[in-house]
């Protein structure tokens, strides 16, 4: 995932000592705060599962999300963190986002001395505010890193509450069978009586 275009605001206090490149990044320390209004976040898709969950159609909407969050993009209201630096460990604990489509809260650890990310944000679809949120996590280069979809929490409750949507519906009531008036039923009886011949 990339963010693109927006207004971003940061802010940091940052110190470092050390001889070297490397010593000043493992010696670096602070803290800093960031904003983002507007923008976009390429390689997600919040809008296209959540307008498929409003709709009330029974999808696969795993498969969906795998597609969601391998591509296309989604609009950026707001997105807003805090994060703090010690040792060359940059983490933050409070990454929130406001999206087309729905919102995520995140967190994230880089090892800058190692050139490592760890980041995991859990999603919910404005459709299903009360839904367990789907996680995007990165893990790798940050510049490269493998990115996972774990979506299990989420696919239980959805079962459930399809599940229960089937079983709320009422039962189709099978067509009435005609009556057969008491004459017709007297010559039908007739006609499989054996005729006796005198």
């Amino acid at each position: 995932m990339r963010l693109r275009d927006g207004t971003l605001a940061a802010a940091a206090e940052l110190d470092a000592e050390g001889t070297s490149e490397l010593a000043l990044v493992r010696g670096l320390e602070g803290s800093g705060s960031l904003e983002m209004e507007g923008g976009t976040i390429e390689g997600l898709d919040l809008a296209t599962p959540n307008a498929r969950l409003a709709s009330g159609a029974r999808v696969d909407l795993f498969t969906l999300l795998r597609a969601a969050t391998s591509g296309g993009e989604t609009k950026i209201k707001h997105l807003a963190g805090s994060f703090s630096v010690e040792g060359g460990l940059a983490e933050t604990k409070d990454l929130t986002i406001e999206a087309e489509g729905g919102r995520g809260k995140g967190e994230a650890r880089l090892n800058l001395p190692d050139w490592y990310l760890e980041f995991a944000t859990g999603f919910t679809l404005a459709a299903a505010a009360d839904a367990p949120p789907f996680y995007i996590r990165l893990k790798g280069p940050p510049d490269a890193p493998r990115k996972f979809l774990d979506a299990n929490a989420f696919q239980e409750w959805l079962s459930k509450r399809q599940g229960a949507a089937a079983a709320a519906r009422p039962a189709r009531k099978a067509p009435p069978t005609p009556a057969t008036s008491s004459s017709d039923s007297i010559i039908e009886d007739l006609l499989k009586e054996p005729q006796k011949t005198p």
